[in-house]
């Protein structure tokens, strides 16, 4: 498995990892969300797929991807996310984690149900929106 870099952007109060697949740039943002009452961390996770740097934020701003790599990166975008959940729950260990994968439309959200099932991932109503969720143990 490749060692993966957590960047966090004290801007926009997130972590990022970029890896790459056959000439292309793949880029997984967490976003966190914290509830004070019971400590407890929310990890919406997002992926960008593209070419060119230059498209890159335009994009993210309208939730599509450039880049045209099939089953390779979302083998790669899948590793991040199982790497993400060791590398947060080390960095706060005292906290309660959960990761949430957002489908944009019902075929998205059939697929993620489908496969993130098998990662342990539940699916229902979370933070009043339905989506894939999951508690990291």
């Amino acid at each position: 498995m490749n060692e993966y870099k957590f960047t966090y952007n004290d801007e926009d109060l997130n972590y990022t990892c970029m890896s790459s697949v056959e000439n292309q740039t793949i880029e997984v943002c967490f976003s966190g969300w914290f509830k004070e009452v019971r400590k407890m961390n929310h990890w919406y996770v997002s992926a960008c797929i593209y070419n060119k740097r230059k498209s890159k934020y335009s994009n993210y701003e309208n939730f599509v991807s450039s880049g045209n790599f099939g089953i390779k990166g979302l083998i790669e975008i899948k590793n991040i996310i199982l790497r993400f959940g060791e590398f947060i729950k080390n960095e706060y260990p005292d906290e309660n984690h959960w990761l949430a994968v957002y489908g944009s439309d019902a075929k998205r959200r059939r697929v993620y149900k489908t496969t993130l099932a098998r990662l342990g991932f539940s699916f229902g109503i979370f933070d009043g929106y339905l989506m894939n969720y999951k508690k990291i143990l």
